[in-house]
């Protein structure tokens, strides 16, 4: 008993992390080593072999079925754990039986069990511990028992083999990075009882094609389903309250986002943003629920839009900038690919920072007379830009960032060109030019091509379809969107 007791004590001071040496197993029955948790109700723990995870590879192999009992000295002792880090990169194990009386898998139990197959989980285990089957890319299937209630951080990371998991009932938490990287993940439910979808969640799980978000989520986090390219289609039901930023970045195939009458902030620190959909280059349909006290897609905008302050918060490249909008927010267009042109309307006077950055193939843009500032990176790596046009007399605020590149034209106001090459960073662009604009008009309609009086602005016949920009047609001056 004082052997026993001793090594629980130096078991209990060196087994803080699986990178330093740890006491050696307590006994070994039938090739499976234990280390004793509890001497006055028998208890057991299964760990690797050795003073530490590291000293020996592939202890264990093949099969291998702990008992829910063992028998050592003529005592019985209970089996109630696996202890942290106890198969370690054991990679010639196949398949694992976890019986009923375990009601704990350590942190990193099974990391880079690489051969690992399949696991049966028995149903007396409520916690899946923290990087538990990281790297087991050959796990094909595993079935969580009813009796778990929280799986851990990155507990699944990698397990590229994964196709199908059912999260049951009871489970009240799953970590975050819980199943990043399970790149063939096609099919996953989730219970009601999930409160939060967690950061990195379910990233780069790229085979994911739909997913229904329950009833009793009320937070989205950041990168949740980032990089699951498979997704179409999402909508963010009404219980959601918090939806933050990135939480479906790159799901470029994603064309159509639904939001529902719950959604009042995208950061969970309550304040700020962020666009959930960033770098979604197909998303095309943005809805909000009539209901949403906070948000609104007025007028079928195809942009997500705050109502207090008139401010659009998500856009795509289907998105109208509604004339009421008076501010365009942080990251709202961010990455948005599909985008060549756009027009800021007359409300606007505000342009936050990175609201355009990574627009690669944006090519136009005119400035409405009342943008008065432009902040940092805002049109960051669009260099695709060829034409700029700007209405106010007087050179809107920019920084040195705002633009990544100056070779674009810069068209100003008659007038103004002396005022926007001594204006801070305005004056970087090489080729600014004075314009009328008097008697301007917009217009969504397609140019003929086999028109004669197409003009632009220097005078020169349009033999083509011209592109977004001014343009000279039967004596008027025309803003082609």
């Amino acid at each position: 008993m004082t052997k026993f007791s001793f090594k629980q004590l130096a078991a209990t001071a060196l087994l803080m992390c699986c990178s330093v040496t740890a006491v050696a197993n307590d006994f070994e029955v039938n090739g499976i080593f234990y280390n004793i948790t509890n001497l006055i109700n028998n208890t057991v723990e299964v760990t690797f072999k050795g003073e530490s995870m590291t000293e020996y590879s592939n202890e264990y192999t093949y099969y291998v079925e702990i008992p829910d009992s063992v028998v050592y000295e003529g005592t019985t002792f209970r089996v109630t754990s696996i202890a942290k880090c106890a198969f370690y990169k054991c990679s010639s194990l196949k398949n694992i039986t976890i019986p009923n009386s375990v009601t704990l898998i350590g942190e990193e139990a099974f990391y880079g069990c690489t051969g690992l197959t399949s696991a049966t989980i028995g149903n007396s285990v409520t916690n899946i511990g923290k990087s538990a089957f990281y790297n087991c890319h050959n796990l094909t299937g595993i079935e969580i028992p009813g009796s778990v209630t929280k799986i851990g951080e990155r507990a699944f990371d990698s397990c590229k083999g994964l196709k199908s998991i059912e999260i049951p009932n009871n489970v009240k938490e799953i970590g975050e990075y819980a199943f990043y990287n399970c790149i063939n993940l096609g099919s996953i439910t989730l219970p009601d009882s999930i409160a939060t979808i967690k950061t990195g969640t379910f990233y780069s799980c790229g085979g994911l094609d739909s997913i229904t978000i329950p009833a009793g989520v009320t937070s989205v986090e950041n990168n949740a389903f980032a990089k699951c390219k498979g997704l179409k289609e999402i909508n963010i039901p009404d219980n959601v309250v918090i939806l933050e930023g990135n939480a479906f970045t790159e799901c470029t195939e994603l064309t159509t986002a639904t939001i529902g009458k719950g959604v009042k902030y995208f950061n969970k620190n309550l304040i700020g943003a962020g666009n959930p959909f960033r770098n979604c280059p197909n998303l095309v349909n943005i809805t909000v629920s009539e209901d949403n006290p906070t948000y609104d897609s007025r007028d079928n905008c195809n942009a997500i839009i705050e109502k207090r302050n008139n401010r659009i918060m998500v856009g795509c490249k289907n998105s109208t900038i509604h004339e009421s909008v008076t501010s365009i927010y942080q990251s709202a267009f961010a990455n948005c690919t599909g985008l060549t042109q756009i027009e800021i309307p007359n409300n606007v006077k505000h342009i936050f920072a990175s609201a355009f950055e990574g627009c690669t193939n944006l090519v136009t843009i005119k400035f409405s007379e009342n943008v008065t500032g432009i902040e940092r990176y805002a049109f960051r790596e669009c260099n695709a830009l060829t034409e700029i046009y700007l209405m106010s007399e007087n050179p809107p605020t920019i920084y040195s960032d705002t633009f990544s590149k100056y070779s674009a034209t810069l068209f100003v106001p008659q007038g103004t060109k002396a005022a926007y090459e001594s204006a801070n960073y305005w004056k970087n662009f090489t080729n600014i030019k004075e314009i009328s604009y008097t008697g301007i008009e917009d217009t969504n309609e397609e140019v003929n091509n086999k028109m004669n009086n197409v003009y632009d602005l220097s005078g020169r016949a349009v033999v083509e379809n011209p592109t977004s920009g001014i343009y000279i047609v039967d004596g008027k001056k025309i803003f082609i969107k």
